[in-house]
């Protein structure tokens, strides 16, 4: 089967399985029909307003049945899709949309008090939009809407952005990075080889839509006939509610960060009989967090682990944990299909085996730029993207992630790595997790979370780093935590901990 857009992949599963549930949610169910019919029923309504394939659509929904239904619909209009996060400051939610030409605004019925024009025309879905005997989306929709959805649904070529997503730019202002459906299409198909999701499959989706990971979750499972379980935030804020849900709704496909992973495998024992494979991603993932979860999770299931930025499509390395050593990191692997990852050096010569470079990517993965921004190049050098990511390649190829080139901090006139510092606290016995940062007043700290069944105290992490660290790199202050703060997309926040200051252990 060729089909080169998420929507024809898509379309396909909704032919072939249309009474099948798409999407299982506490306000109801779709099916592959009911996601179908929504979708093309709301893309008239964006064509009817002048949507093209040039057009953008803000998306601002929780995860309830109405996201799912208005990320197909901007794609079947022939648009690329713009996420938005609920929880967003409003200063935010305003400056990420001044920098759009928006034809309208797809949200639920909350107030948008934030809209830069307050002209912008919104498009209001209840939260189950799918009881389309009576669209619940827009009074205004024309009643030959229905009548014109063979000639108005158009089939996105290629070439076409599916999605621009937002991600941190210099200066800590927010840029869009803009990706075609043929890197997305790259993605799922390589996705559903890889974690062999099936028809039957539950596929739980726990990531925000302005998190990148959620564009593998959620196409990776309708791509290929399986079912969304969306996840609530209030279910996440509880590690061991969590677990009870993935039981509960026999999850068989779950994506989760590292340090959620860690959070989850201090609430063992636990059975999941029905778990076939645990995606892990979006930061480094260290030989003791694979240990702690088999220790804790019970059930014979795949783990992976995957590397990628945004800028070259979600995922772009991927390797399958069958073993781990808990002072070691775990490899993210070799590139996933189509697509090429290059350790060059300062000059950009490749690097020989044993060395640590800087990983250049390139292939079907890469975007096309950044939204409204020519003057940040995304290829810097020639045809490849250039990550800032230092790896280091082992005789096989497969690659191991060692820090970031603009992590490097100055104390005192030395270069510190912190993720060199992080990786030899993370071998003390008796830590759970670890992070450092440079506080205001130039001193490096460290935070650290004590295993409950083994805890060590600030002494203990003292000695170990004092042991196995360079004089330069041992960090002038240690802080026991119960846990390090995290970012809306579930990474360690050391913005937050480097901003909290002093620690109370000098």
């Amino acid at each position: 089967m060729t089909a080169p857009t998420v929507v024809g992949l898509f379309r396909h599963q909704a032919r072939r399985r249309p009474d099948h549930p798409a999407i299982v949610h506490p306000l109801g169910t779709l099916t592959y029909a009911d996601l179908d019919h929504a979708s093309d029923l709301l893309a008239c309504a964006l064509i009817d307003r002048g949507v093209t394939s040039a057009s953008l659509i803000p998306v601002l929904f929780d995860r309830t049945p109405a996201l799912y239904v208005a990320l197909l619909s901007a794609l079947k209009a022939g648009a690329a899709y713009f996420p938005l996060h609920p929880a967003d400051p409003p200063q935010r939610l305003h400056h990420l949309l001044n920098r759009i030409s928006a034809r309208c605004l797809l949200t639920d019925a909350r107030p948008a008090p934030w809209l830069p024009d307050p002209a912008t025309p919104i498009l209001r879905l209840d939260p189950l939009s799918a009881l389309l005997s009576r669209p619940s989306f827009d009074d205004r929709l024309s009643a030959s809407g229905g009548r014109r959805l063979c000639r108005d649904v158009v089939r996105p070529a290629p070439s076409d952005l599916a999605y621009v997503m937002p991600t941190s730019g210099s200066g800590g202002r927010p840029k869009g990075v803009m990706v075609e459906h043929r890197a997305v299409a790259n993605l799922v198909r390589w996705a559903g080889r890889r974690f062999r999701i099936v028809p039957g499959d539950r596929v739980m989706q726990s990531h925000s839509a302005t998190f990148d990971a959620s564009v593998q979750e959620i196409f990776g499972a309708l791509a290929h006939g399986a079912t969304l379980w969306p996840v609530g935030d209030d279910v996440k804020h509880s590690p061991r509610r969590f677990l009870e849900w993935m039981r509960e709704h026999r999850i068989t496909h779950a994506d989760l960060t590292p340090t959620y992973c860690r959070l989850l495998s201090r609430c063992g024992p636990v059975d999941l009989p029905d778990l076939k494979t645990l995606i892990l991603g979006g930061e480094p993932l260290h030989g003791r967090d694979v240990l702690a979860w088999r220790n804790a999770v019970n059930g014979d299931h795949r783990l992976f682990n995957l590397y990628g930025p945004t800028e070259a499509t979600v995922t772009a390395t991927c390797h399958e944990i069958r073993s781990a050593r808990p002072d070691e990191p775990v490899p993210i692997g070799l590139p996933i299909t189509n697509v090429e990852a290059f350790v060059l050096d300062r000059n950009g010569h490749r690097c020989a085996a044993g060395d640590i470079g800087v990983l250049h990517l390139g292939g079907a993965g890469i975007a096309r730029g950044y939204w409204h921004d020519p003057e940040t190049p995304l290829h810097a050098d020639g045809d490849l993207y250039r990550t800032g990511d230092l790896v280091h390649r082992g005789e096989s190829g497969v690659l191991t992630f060692v820090g970031r080139e603009d992590d490097q901090l100055d104390i005192h006139g030395h270069r510190v790595e912190p993720a060199e510092v992080e990786a030899a606290l993370s071998s003390c016995l008796g830590l759970m997790d670890v992070a450092v940062a440079k506080t205001s007043d130039a001193r490096l700290t460290c935070w650290f979370v004590p295993n409950p069944d083994n805890p060590v105290d600030v002494a203990a992490v003292r000695a170990h780093a004092r042991a196995t660290l360079p004089p330069a790199l041992v960090p002038h202050r240690f802080h026991a935590r119960e846990n390090l703060p995290t970012t809306p997309t579930g990474k360690k926040d050391r913005r937050a901990l480097a901003e909290s200051g002093r620690s109370a252990s000098d």
